[in-house]
């Protein structure tokens, strides 16, 4: 009987030690399927959301209540009046230079073919890899008309702070004085 049990017990190892090579094999096989080689970022990220784990402590911390730049805030409510002054600033910014957007986009574009990063579509994609997320709501035509109006807009509004238009009140006449130093706080450009 001693030998029925050892017949036993040696099938019931094997038995075992089958179905663990199987679960390692299964294992092996499905976690392989899944290893990813490269990033799922583009190496150029570098603009990313603030994690969610700092975000619940406080949420409005880390949210632009006056002006987005970039794509990450684009498109809120809030920032309807500010896209107005992102016009008129781009517009104050051409006329400084005596250009029309016409020749201040044929220039942008002449640039890009000088950098040899062609044309504006491989300066679009370029942008883009900058960002550790996906941007599908906005489309080409949008994201360049926002590269090109936002960095402009910076542009202008250091522009009138070296000028002391800011300190003279005259960054936007129907927002309170306060509201302009908002402006300068690097952290309240959400998303660049």
């Amino acid at each position: 009987m001693a030998n029925g049990e050892d017949h036993s017990s040696a099938n019931h190892t094997s038995i075992l030690m089958e179905e663990k090579s199987d679960i390692l094999n299964t294992l092996k096989a499905t976690m392989s399927a899944k290893l990813r080689p490269d990033s799922p970022m583009f190496p150029t990220s570098c603009i990313f959301r603030v994690p969610q784990l700092l975000r619940r402590h406080n949420e409005e911390a880390y949210q632009p209540f006056i002006v987005s730049i970039g794509p990450l805030h684009r498109g809120g409510e809030q920032f309807q009046s500010i896209e107005i002054v992102k016009q008129w600033y781009l517009y104050n910014l051409l006329s400084s230079m005596n250009i029309s957007l016409q020749i201040f986009i044929d220039r942008i574009d002449k640039f890009l073919e000088q950098r040899k990063e062609g044309i504006i579509d491989r300066f679009e994609q370029h942008a883009r890899s900058f960002y550790a997320e996906p941007l599908h709501h906005i489309n080409r035509n949008d994201f360049i008309e926002m590269m090109i109006l936002d960095g402009c807009f910076l542009i202008q509004l250091f522009r009138n702070f070296i000028h002391g238009e800011i300190k003279k009140g005259k960054i936007l006449k129907w927002y309170p004085n306060h509201y302009e130093m908002h402006f300068l706080v690097p952290t309240n450009f959400q998303g660049v």
